[in-house]
């Protein structure tokens, strides 16, 4: 699982144009201990990664993903759609996606929502 994220660390600094060079002080860490990062000798921490989806433009759920996409979805396929979905989910405004839960919300009977914690704290629609 280090190495997957490693490998994702390096592939989204390369796709920003950036070397360990540019990114490793945007850290507040040397070339070398940025370096282990990316060659999977030092694991990360959640402040870290925070830190480096803020400078490379990545959400968390990215990064996870490419490490454990087993937890989005029983096959690759299902994985990738609760992905794409979290990614359109993302790019929403903010009143489409109250409306989007809303409508959500109305779709799966209310003893799943409490099940599965959906609510939220959110009124249940009826």
């Amino acid at each position: 699982m280090e190495e997957l994220i490693s490998a994702f660390l390096k592939k989204t600094r390369e796709a920003q144009g950036l070397s360990r060079a540019d990114v490793a002080p945007m850290l507040g860490l040397s070339i070398p201990v940025y370096g282990r990062y990316e060659r999977a000798f030092s694991k990360m921490t959640v402040t870290r990664m925070i830190h480096l989806c803020e400078i490379l433009g990545f959400m968390p759920i990215d990064m996870i993903f490419e490490a454990a996409p087993h937890l989005w979805g029983r096959t690759p396929e299902e994985a990738e759609d609760c992905l794409t979905l979290a990614r359109i989910l993302r790019s929403l405004p903010s009143d489409t996606t109250r409306d989007l839960i809303r409508l959500l919300q109305r779709m799966i009977p209310d003893e799943n929502q409490n099940e599965r914690g959906i609510n939220g704290g959110t009124e249940t629609a009826k």
